[in-house]
Protein backbone atom coordinates (compact mmCIF):
# COMPACT_ATOMS: atom_id res chain seq x y z
CA UNK A 1 0.00 0.00 0.00
CA UNK A 2 1.22 3.34 -0.84
CA UNK A 3 1.64 6.41 1.71
CA UNK A 4 -0.92 8.18 -0.11
CA UNK A 5 -3.45 5.37 0.13
CA UNK A 6 -2.85 5.11 3.63
CA UNK A 7 -3.77 8.23 3.94
CA UNK A 8 -7.21 7.77 2.09
CA UNK A 9 -7.84 4.96 3.67
CA UNK A 10 -7.02 6.27 7.06
CA UNK A 11 -9.63 9.21 6.73
CA UNK A 12 -12.05 7.27 4.92
CA UNK A 13 -12.15 4.91 7.92
CA UNK A 14 -11.65 7.48 10.41
CA UNK A 15 -13.60 10.11 9.23
CA UNK A 16 -15.89 9.72 6.73
CA UNK A 17 -17.91 12.35 7.56
CA UNK A 18 -15.58 15.18 8.36
CA UNK A 19 -15.76 18.89 6.68
CA UNK A 20 -12.84 19.11 4.25
CA UNK A 21 -10.76 21.43 6.68
CA UNK A 22 -10.38 18.49 9.50
CA UNK A 23 -9.33 15.99 6.45
CA UNK A 24 -6.63 18.43 5.78
CA UNK A 25 -5.73 18.81 8.91
CA UNK A 26 -5.09 14.93 9.32
CA UNK A 27 -3.03 14.68 5.58
CA UNK A 28 -1.11 17.33 7.20
CA UNK A 29 -0.34 15.67 10.01
CA UNK A 30 0.37 12.62 7.81
CA UNK A 31 3.12 14.83 5.71
CA UNK A 32 5.11 15.71 8.95
CA UNK A 33 4.51 12.30 9.85
CA UNK A 34 2.80 13.20 13.22
CA UNK A 35 -0.35 10.32 12.18
CA UNK A 36 0.88 7.91 14.91
CA UNK A 37 1.53 10.78 18.10
CA UNK A 38 -2.07 12.69 17.50
CA UNK A 39 -4.26 9.23 17.10
CA UNK A 40 -5.83 7.54 19.75
CA UNK A 41 -5.64 4.13 20.29
CA UNK A 42 -8.38 3.36 17.88
CA UNK A 43 -7.15 5.18 15.39
CA UNK A 44 -3.77 3.47 15.79
CA UNK A 45 -5.27 0.03 15.56
CA UNK A 46 -6.37 1.42 12.20
CA UNK A 47 -3.08 2.59 11.33
CA UNK A 48 -1.33 -1.18 12.06
CA UNK A 49 -3.90 -2.50 10.04
CA UNK A 50 -2.96 -0.35 7.24
CA UNK A 51 0.85 -0.52 7.45
CA UNK A 52 1.67 -3.43 9.93
CA UNK A 53 4.97 -3.58 8.74
CA UNK A 54 5.48 0.34 10.02
CA UNK A 55 3.48 1.13 12.70
CA UNK A 56 4.09 -0.83 15.96
CA UNK A 57 1.94 -4.49 16.65
CA UNK A 58 2.00 -3.98 20.62
CA UNK A 59 -1.49 -2.87 20.94
CA UNK A 60 -0.71 -1.06 24.25
CA UNK A 61 1.72 0.93 22.87
CA UNK A 62 1.81 4.27 23.22
CA UNK A 63 4.70 6.12 22.33
CA UNK A 64 5.95 8.42 20.19
CA UNK A 65 7.12 7.08 16.60
CA UNK A 66 10.35 8.82 14.44
CA UNK A 67 7.93 10.46 11.61
CA UNK A 68 7.07 7.77 8.52
CA UNK A 69 9.50 7.64 5.60
CA UNK A 70 9.38 10.47 3.19
CA UNK A 71 7.63 9.79 -0.26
Amino acid sequence: MTRQQIIDHYLKIRFPDSPKYYHQQWIDRFDRGEEWNYSDFSGRRVLQKLDPNWYPADENAFAVLAPYPAL
